[in-house]
């Protein structure tokens, strides 16, 4: 999610559900009768309280929470506007450069480097 013009851009970020010390991007799972883009957008409104456009992919990412293996599907999306208080997660609007320092998960930066590459 990004919002603002170059060389102003800014990213969203916003704490894991399940540690408030992590930073991370929204994310969700796909609920029936979703596609991929539609729960982006979802995520987006439920988790920061935003709504937004979606530009493109940015990638993928898998990992293992808990016995089970995870394959998210980001997407680049452009703020458009709020839509409510979210679901009390801290959020943040930085930086491309500070957003790497932040969110520290494999394969974040590359998302970054293509998120940056499609505004």
């Amino acid at each position: 999610m990004v919002r603002g013009e170059r060389p102003n851009l800014e990213v969203l970020i916003v704490t894991a559900k399940r540690n408030a010390s992590v930073w991370t991007f929204p994310k969700g799972h796909i609920e029936l009768g979703e596609d991929a883009e539609g729960a982006a957008l979802r995520e987006l409104q439920e988790e920061a309280g935003v709504e937004a456009e979606v530009l493109g992919p940015a990638g993928t990412s898998t990992f293992i929470s808990g016995i089970r293996r995870m394959h998210v599907q980001y997407f680049v999306a452009r703020f458009v506007g709020t839509s409510g208080p979210g679901d009390g997660r801290d959020v943040e609007w930085t930086t491309f450069a500070d957003a790497r320092e932040k969110v520290r998960f494999a394969g974040a930066e590359r998302l970054l480097d293509a998120a940056e590459r499609l505004v």
